[in-house]
């Protein structure tokens, strides 16, 4: 399709320069490309093809709209994970990173132990073989971490309480 309307772009270029510099008298390119015009524009299948839609509006499923986490929430091993409202709460399973822009990992039953850092997070995420040598299993636990920063939970605990870039990344 995208050829299509290339072709015809150059074609109308051409034809509009040829058509300046030589208005009485027609070269047999500018005939070619006045043919071809006609020729495309006369075929019905060319212009129903390009203008027919990909999909039926019928076929289209329909996604339920996009919404945030009203109040956003990090949980251990034993919290459900989903999108919280006021009534319900939730740990975000949908969590990313506004400073590094990356998907929040979470490992249910695994805490970080005090010796990770920046550039081991930065040079493993999110590959779960390379990250165990710093992920110690705590049963009722959960470790939390991007690409810049990590933490881990045991208990419902909102995201304001961390010093963490993180926000909901929309269920």
């Amino acid at each position: 399709m995208d050829d299509l309307d290339d072709l015809l772009d150059e074609i109308e270029k051409d034809f509009q320069e040829n058509a300046k510099n030589t208005r009485s008298k027609k070269s047999k390119r500018t005939k070619v490309v006045d043919d071809d015009i006609d020729d495309i524009l006369n075929d019905d299948d060319v212009i129903t093809k390009s203008r027919a839609p990909q999909t039926t509006p019928e076929a289209k499923p329909t996604a339920p709209p996009s919404v945030k986490c009203s109040v956003v929430y990090l949980g251990g091993g034993e919290s459900s994970p989903g999108r919280a409202t006021m009534t319900c709460k939730r740990a975000c399973d949908r969590l990313r990173c506004t400073s590094c822009d990356f998907r929040v990992e979470q490992f249910n039953d695994y805490e970080w132990r005090s010796s990770v850092d920046y550039l081991f997070l930065r040079n493993n995420m999110p590959d779960f073989k390379k990250l165990l040598p710093k992920l110690s299993p705590k049963q009722g636990s959960r470790a939390y971490a991007c690409q810049c920063s990590w933490t881990s939970v045991r208990s419902f605990t909102s995201l304001q309480k961390f010093n963490l870039k993180w926000v909901c990344g929309k269920h």
